[in-house]
This record gives structure tokens, sequence and C-alpha cells, in this order.
């Protein structure tokens, strides 16, 4: 069965023979989506920063449009650096993968992720739009790290990587590497839970190195 020619631009592809996915929406997405937590968090700022010096409100407004601004290029080149380890992973497993199709579904799972920012700012709206409050009462506990003393430690990092969000994003990704590599269900999830695991080890380095 044909898919419209208007999903060739708009939605990804899991077909190993077909063309590859879209690149340029998801990274307009990720825009979008960005976009949209900073316009709904900006109001909140003011209370979370209150009795601080104008100084600082100003330079967390600024470094969240900045954010907005390089959000595309930071989401490429995240999707890029995953996509290579996934892909390499795959061959190694001995499975056939078109980069350019893993690429696009990388992407995608990037929205994914995306949406746990726009998540955050809804509970802290729901909390009463973070007046009175300090900045550390804006963390919003979304995965495992709610369970432990310092979610800021090397520890707490690499639980607040296991979320719902997250969980999403594996699978996402693990059918889609399983269906453009015809790897098999394993060599996808293998290969998911590698972009997992770059990811919170990322994280973890940060909070070392911090």
């Amino acid at each position: 069965m044909s898919h419209p020619t208007w999903s060739r631009f708009f939605a990804p592809s899991f077909d190993p023979e077909g063309a590859a996915g879209p690149v340029a929406f998801p990274l307009l997405g990720l825009v979008g989506l960005t976009l949209l937590t900073v316009l709904v968090a900006a109001p909140l700022l003011p209370g979370a920063y209150a009795g601080q010096a104008p100084e600082i409100l100003r330079g967390v407004r600024t470094s969240l449009w900045v954010l907005v601004a390089v959000s595309p290029i930071l989401g490429l080149a995240k999707g890029l650096a995953l996509t290579g380890m996934a892909w390499s992973l795959l061959v190694l497993l001995g499975a056939e993968a078109r980069f350019r199709a893993l690429l696009s579904v990388t992407l995608f799972g990037e929205l994914v992720l995306a949406t746990q920012g726009l998540w955050i700012v809804g509970v802290l709206w729901l909390r009463g739009g973070g007046a009175g409050a300090g900045e550390g009462d804006l963390r919003v506990f979304t995965g495992l790290d709610i369970i432990l003393d310092d979610p800021s430690s090397p520890l707490g990092v690499m639980a607040s990587a296991v979320t719902p969000f997250h969980v999403a994003w594996v699978l996402f990704l693990a059918w889609g590497f399983a269906s453009l590599s015809r790897g098999g269900r394993a060599r996808g999830a293998a290969a998911a839970l590698l972009c997992w695991g770059l990811t919170a080890g990322t994280g973890v380095l940060r909070a070392l190195a911090g």
C-alpha cells in the first residue's frame, strides 16, 4: 500500500526499501516544541527569581531564547552522533541499514524527548506558577531520581534518564532501528539502548565535571 506523497516530508519512514524519512521537519518540530516550552515557562520566571538581582533574571531569559535559536543545531548534532553510534553497532551485529534513514528516525525520537520539557512546565503551572519559589524549587522529578536524596549527583542524573519519556523514546528508536535494518528486534533494541546509554552517560559526565 503506497503512502501519500506528503508523508515523505512530515512523517518518519520505517520501510527499509523506501525513501528515507525527512530530516528538516523533525528539526523544525524541535524548534517549535522548544519555543512553546519557553513561551509557557516565561511567565513563571519573575516569581521564581523574585528577590534576586535583575541581571540574573535577564540572563535566564536570554539563555532560554538562545536555546530556542540553537535547538536545531544541537538536535542535529546529537542526532548525527547517536545515529553514527547506532549505525555502527547495527553493522557490527551483521545488520544492514542506511544512515540517512536511521537519522530521520533518531531526529523524530528527539521530538518524543522534547515533550518532557513541556510537561515539566505544565507541572510548575499546576504548582502555582512558581510564585515565591526559588530556583531549586523549579525542579520537577520525572524519573527514578525522585527516590534519591541528591538528584544532582551522578547517580541522580543517571536515574533522571529513566522516565516514561525516555522509555517511549527508547521503544520508538528500537522499533525504527529494527524495521529499517531488518536486523530483528534484539539488534534494534541494542542500538536504542546504546543511544540511551550515551545520552545518560553524557549527563553523568557533566555532573562529574560540575
